[in-house]
């Protein structure tokens, strides 16, 4: 038999708006708006970091939050609380990340490679003086 519950999650507990006949010793198959939570979370504008999915209200980027959690292995309470953001939303960041990691990883590693390739073809004056310098001294 299925039955539909809805339920609002209030950052901690899920709480159904009607209570729950539940069986001990017996499974439950729950499905999730996952989208109710992105856009109440995750906010998507062209005036924002060129586009890239931002948490609600700030310019923290998503792939931001997964790159402190997946490379740099900070906790999400660690992330949450060095940039004062909610814990749901950090949580919706990375369930965001997951649900679209191919599109956010091909994104980062186009910009990255259009990065590289800006330094190799614009040198910074600096090293070039610096080179120069090096390069009299030499002599």
């Amino acid at each position: 038999m299925s039955k539909i519950i809805t339920a609002v999650f209030d950052g901690e507990v899920l709480r159904p708006h009607t209570p729950l006949e539940l069986k001990p010793d017996q499974s439950y198959a729950i499905a999730i708006d996952v989208e109710g939570v992105h856009s109440r979370h995750i906010t998507v504008s062209p005036k924002v970091r060129f586009g890239k999915p931002c948490i609600a209200g700030t310019r923290i980027a998503v792939e931001d939050i997964a790159v402190m959690y997946l490379q740099n292995k900070e906790s999400l309470e660690k992330i949450a609380l060095d940039y004062n953001l909610s814990l749901a939303s950090v949580y919706a960041a990375i369930a965001y990340y997951y649900d679209n990691q191919e599109q956010i990883d091909r994104r980062r590693a186009e910009g990255k490679a259009f990065a590289e390739e800006f330094e190799r073809n614009n040198p910074s004056l600096l090293q070039e003086k610096l080179r120069k310098l090096q390069g009299e001294g030499a002599n």
